[in-house]
C-alpha cells in the first residue's frame, strides 16, 4: 500500500531474448528440434509445471508459444514457462489433463509418435499421450524417466529461482 492508501503492484519481467520453443521450431526450417534439445529443455519444463501444480495451479495452456527462452549465463538457454492467463487454482492437474486430452482427442487423433526417435524417446512421449489420468506417467515418474534422466539441468536464467 502506498502512503496515500492505493495499492501498489510490483511487475518483474525477464527479457527471453531466445525467443520461444515455437520459434525455435520455425528456425529448424520444418525440421523440429534434435532430440539432444527436446531432451535438454523438457527436464526443466517438467520441474517448472511440477513446481506450479505444488502450489495447486494448472497451466491450462502450456504449448511451444508459451515456453520462453532465456540466457543461462553461458551462452545457451533455459526454458520458462510463460502467459499465466488461463490457470485453475486448486484443480487437480491429472484430472484437468485429462479433460484437455479428451477434448483434444475430439477435435484431433492423438500425435502419432515419430519412428526415428530413440526407444527411450518413444515410451516417454507414450507415458505423457495417454488420456486417462490414473494410466499416464505422473511429473515424478517423467522426471526419472531414462530419457531425460541423464540431464543435467543446474543452469538457471539470470534470476535463479521462481519467484512466489
Amino acid at each position: 500500500m502506498s502512503k496515500d492508501g492505493k495499492m501498489l503492484y510490483n511487475l518483474l519481467l525477464e527479457y527471453a531474448s531466445g525467443g520461444t520453443l515455437a520459434d525455435l521450431k520455425k528456425r529448424s526450417g520444418g525440421y523440429g528440434l534434435p532430440e539432444s534439445d527436446v531432451k535438454r529443455y523438457t527436464r526443466p519444463i517438467l520441474k517448472g509445471i511440477n513446481y506450479i501444480h505444488s502450489h495447486d495451479y494448472v497451466h491450462c495452456d502450456l504449448k511451444p508459444d508459451n515456453v520462453l527462452l532465456v540466457p543461462s549465463g553461458d551462452g545457451d538457454f533455459v526454458p520458462n514457462i510463460g502467459d499465466f492467463g488461463l490457470p485453475k487454482k486448486g484443480s487437480n492437474p491429472s484430472e484437468t489433463t485429462e479433460k484437455a486430452c479428451v477434448r483434444i482427442a475430439d477435435i484431433y487423433e492423438l500425435p502419432k509418435i515419430p519412428s526415428w526417435i530413440s526407444k527411450d524417446g518413444k515410451d516417454f512421449l507414450k507415458g505423457c499421450l495417454v488420456k486417462n489420468h490414473q494410466f499416464r506417467f505422473t511429473i515424478e515418474m517423467l522426471l526419472i524417466h531414462p530419457f531425460i534422466s541423464g540431464i543435467d539441468d543446474t543452469k538457471s536464467s539470470e534470476f535463479g529461482e521462481i519467484v512466489d
